[in-house]
C-alpha cells in the first residue's frame, strides 16, 4: 500500500502550497468514514516494514502519553488566563476569518515540521482543516476546550481525548476483539495519542501567537540511528516511477536530516523535559533500562524519583508487550491524594471554564477555602482552620466542584455570604469590596446556575426558621462546636441580605423627580426590570426573566445610568428597551412603543437626544460582526449565540414609524 503523503520540509519552506497539498490530500485518500481503517492499515504495515518496529512502538508509546499529558497541563492553566483575563473568546470571534487563518497556519506548519510522526498524525486529524476552522471561529474554541482538562494543578497519567464519530467507532470495534495482536494493539494506541497529541500542540501553538508569543517549546527526543538514505521501494517506484521516486526519497532523507539535527537529549519525566542542545549537559540514564538497550534519560536524581513514582516503575528495564504499556498509563497514581485536594467531575458532570480555574488554584493553593473576585483583585478567603464552618464549607465545595449540584452550591455560596455579611468574620480592611451580590453573581457564574441569588434566599429562609439561627449544615453539629462557631462569626446575629434594586446616585448626580419615582418603584417591585407609563397612562411592569444572563446585563446598564446618569449606559440601556419593543404584538399588548420609550427616559434623565443616543446605538450593532446589540458586547459567546436562537435580538431593528 503506497500512499505518498506530502513532505514535512515544505511546512517550512512554503506553508501555503503544503496546507493546499494536505487538504487535497485527505479529500483523496482519507475520507470519512473509511479513513480510520485506512490509517490504522498504513500504521501496521509500516510497522511491519520496520526492522524493529514494534519494540520501539511499545518503547515510545508511554512517553507520547505522558508528553502529551504534560502538553494538556501547560496548554490549559494557559488559557484559562486568557479566558478569565483577556477576553480570549470574543476576542478571537472578533478576529475575522483571514486573523484567524493566519495564526492557525502558522501554528499548524510549526508543528508538523518538527516531526515526521506529528507530521503524518494530520491524516488523523479532521477537525484539524484550515478553511472551517478559519471560518468558523466556534470550531477552534470548541476544539480548544475539548483537549483542556478539568484540573490543571498536576498532570494527569492520561490526556484528555477529542471525541470524534468514526475514530470512536473504530477503535470501540478493534478494542473489543480478543484476538488482535500486539502488533495491531499497539498501532492503533499510538494512532490515537498521535491524534490528541497533534491537536493539543496546534491549538496551543495557535492560542500563544494570537496573543502575540512565541510558540510553546517542542521538544524531539534524539534516537541514536541517523536516517538512511536507503533505496525506493518496488511499490514506489510503480506508483511514481524511478526517477520521481529516487528524487522523493532523496527529499525525504534531507528533510529526515533536518529533523534529526534539531532533536535533543530531554529528561524523561514528563514534569520537566529539559533538554540538552547538543549533549552540552550529560543526562544520565536509568541503569535497567540501558541493560536491554532502552534509552532513558534524566537530568536529576529528582525527576528519576519522581518518574519512578508516576508510569516508569511499571515498564523499568522489562522486556515489553501492550499489556504492561498500556498498564502504565491507565493505573498510575493521578496527582495529589491529599484530602485538600479537590477530586474530578463525577457523573457526566462538565465544569466551565471559570469553574477550572477555580478548582485549579484552590488545587495549587490547598490552605485557601475559596478565590473571591473583586472589581479590581483576586481575594483568597479561608475559614479559622479549627472551624466547624470550614469542614462544612469544604464538604459543600467537593459535592458543588464534582457533581454541580445546585443545592450543594447554595448552601456553599450562603455560607460565604454570612462571611461576608457578618461583622466579626472578614475584616472591613479585607473585604476588597465583596458583598453578598458579588459573591451570588461569582458563583452563578462559574457552576452555571441561574437562579442563585433565589436559592441563597431559601438558605437564608431556612435559617431564620432555626430556634438558634444556625445554617441549615450546623443544626446537627454539637452544640459547643455551634457555640464556638457562633462566637467567632456572630452567626447567630448575621442575615444575608442583597443590594437594593437600584443603589444612590454618585458623582455629583441628581435624579429628577420622574427618575427618582422608578427608582422607588423599583426597589418596592425587585422582580421588575422597568416600568413604562404607556399611551394610556398605564404602568407596565416589565422583566427579562429572573436570573438570566439577559436580566443580568440589563441591570448592570441600568444600575450605571441611573446612579452615573452616563449617557452610554442611558443609549445601551435605552436601545435594548426599544428592541424588546420593536414588535407590533408587542407594542398592541402593552401600548409601549420605542416612541413611547425615548419620550419617558428623556424625561427621567433629562436628555433631549435618547432618540439619536438611541439610533445610534442601532449603528454600532449593525457595524458589528455579529450583529449584537452593545448591551451584549461584554456576553460570552455562547450566551449571545443561545439568546439571539431563541429571540432573534440580531435580526430586530428599531424604528420610531
Amino acid at each position: 500500500m503506497t500512499i505518498l503523503f506530502p513532505l514535512p520540509k515544505d511546512a517550512r519552506n512554503d506553508p501555503l502550497k503544503w496546507n493546499a497539498d494536505w487538504e487535497v490530500f485527505i479529500d483523496s485518500n482519507f475520507a470519512q468514514p473509511n479513513s480510520p481503517a485506512l490509517c490504522f492499515n498504513i500504521g501496521l504495515e509500516a510497522l511491519r516494514d520496520s526492522q524493529n518496529g514494534l519494540k520501539d512502538k511499545l518503547e515510545d508509546y508511554q512517553t507520547f502519553v505522558s508528553r502529551t499529558c504534560a502538553i494538556q497541563c501547560c496548554l490549559t492553566c494557559e488559557a484559562l488566563d486568557h479566558f478569565a483575563d483577556d477576553d480570549f473568546e470574543n476576542k478571537w470571534m472578533l478576529a475575522g476569518p483571514e486573523e484567524r487563518g493566519k495564526h492557525i497556519l502558522g501554528a499548524l506548519a510549526a508543528v508538523c515540521s518538527k516531526a515526521r510522526n506529528l507530521h503524518n498524525a494530520r491524516a488523523y486529524c479532521p477537525e484539524i482543516r484550515l478553511m472551517s476552522l478559519s471560518r468558523d471561529g466556534k470550531a477552534f474554541l470548541s476544539l480548544l476546550k475539548s483537549v483542556m482538562l478539568e484540573d490543571a494543578s498536576f498532570i494527569p497519567s492520561e490526556p484528555k481525548s477529542v471525541p470524534n464519530a468514526a475514530w470512536d467507532a473504530f477503535s470501540g470495534i478493534r478494542q473489543k476483539s480478543s484476538s488482535a495482536t500486539d502488533e495491531e494493539r499497539i498501532t492503533l494506541a499510538t494512532i490515537l495519542i498521535m491524534r490528541t497529541k497533534l491537536i493539543s500542540l496546534v491549538v496551543h501553538s495557535t492560542m500563544r501567537s494570537f496573543f502575540g508569543k512565541e510558540a510553546p517549546p517542542l521538544t524531539v527526543e534524539r534516537v541514536d540511528q541517523k536516517p538512511q538514505r536507503g533505496r525506493p521501494r518496488a511499490e514506489l517506484i510503480e506508483a511514481v516511477g524511478s526517477k520521481a521516486a529516487k528524487a522523493r526519497m532523496k527529499e525525504e532523507k534531507a528533510g529526515a536530516m533536518d529533523m534529526y539535527r534539531e532533536q535533543l537529549d530531554v529528561c524523561s519525566y514528563a514534569g520537566c523535559a529539559k533538554t540538552a542542545p547538543n549533549r552540552s549537559v550529560r543526562f544520565s540514564r536509568c541503569t535497567r533500562c540501558a541493560k536491554i538497550e532502552r534509552s532513558v534519560l534524566y537530568c536529576s536524581r529528582e525527576c528519576q524519583r519522581a518518574d519512578w513514582n508516576g508510569p516508569h516503575k511499571a515498564i523499568c528495564g522489562k522486556t515489553l508487550n501492550f499489556d504492561i504499556v498500556s498498564a502504565a498509563v491507565e493505573h498510575p497514581t493521578h496527582g495529589p491524594s491529599s484530602r485538600s485536594h479537590i477530586g474530578l467531575p463525577v457523573d457526566s458532570f462538565k465544569r466551565s471554564i471559570p469553574l477550572v480555574h477555580q478548582v485549579t488554584q484552590l488545587n495549587l493553593n490547598p490552605t485557601v477555602d475559596y478565590f473571591l473576585h473583586s472589581s479590581s483583585k483576586k481575594v483568597p478567603f479561608t475559614f479559622p482552620a479549627n472551624a466547624c464552618c470550614r469542614y462544612l464549607f469544604r464538604l459543600y465545595r467537593e459535592l458543588a466542584m464534582t457533581t454541580g449540584a445546585s443545592g450543594q452550591v447554595a448552601h456553599m455560596a450562603h455560607l460565604l455570604c454570612l462571611m461576608f455579611a457578618s461583622d466579626r468574620a472578614v475584616a472591613e480592611d479585607d473585604r476588597e469590596g465583596i458583598t453578598p451580590d458579588i459573591i451570588v453573581e461569582q458563583l452563578g457564574r462559574e457552576y452555571e446556575v441561574e437562579e442563585l441569588r433565589k436559592l441563597v434566599g431559601i438558605a437564608q429562609e431556612l435559617q431564620d426558621e432555626d430556634e438558634l439561627h444556625r445554617p441549615v449544615g450546623l443544626r446537627n453539629a454539637p452544640l459547643e462546636l455551634w457555640e464556638y462557631d457562633d462566637k467567632l462569626f456572630n452567626l447567630s446575629g448575621t442575615r444575608v441580605t442583597f443590594g437594593p434594586a437600584v443603589g444612590p446616585p454618585v458623582d455629583g448626580f441628581t435624579r429628577s423627580p420622574e427618575l427618582t419615582g422608578q427608582v422607588n418603584d423599583l426597589i418596592d417591585w425587585p422582580d421588575a426590570d422597568y416600568f413604562f407609563i404607556n399611551k394610556d397612562k398605564e404602568n407596565i411592569q416589565w422583566d427579562y426573566g429572573a436570573g438570566t444572563y439577559l436580566q443580568k446585563a440589563f441591570r448592570a446598564a441600568r444600575e450605571a445610568a441611573m446612579t452615573t446618569g452616563s449617557a452610554q449606559h442611558v443609549a445601551t440601556m435605552a436601545h435594548f428597551l426599544c428592541i424588546s419593543f420593536s414588535g407590533l404584538d408587542t407594542q398592541n399588548e402593552t401600548g409601549v412603543s420605542p416612541k413611547t420609550i425615548v419620550a419617558q427616559m428623556g424625561r427621567e434623565f433629562r436628555m433631549n437626544n435618547v432618540r439619536e443616543l438611541v439610533l445610534q446605538a442601532q449603528r454600532d450593532q449593525q457595524a458589528d460582526p455579529l450583529r449584537r446589540p452593545p448591551l451584549f458586547w461584554d456576553a460570552p459567546l455562547d450566551v449571545w449565540e443561545a439568546e439571539d436562537q431563541q429571540r432573534h435580538w440580531s435580526h430586530l431593528v428599531v424604528t420610531f414609524d
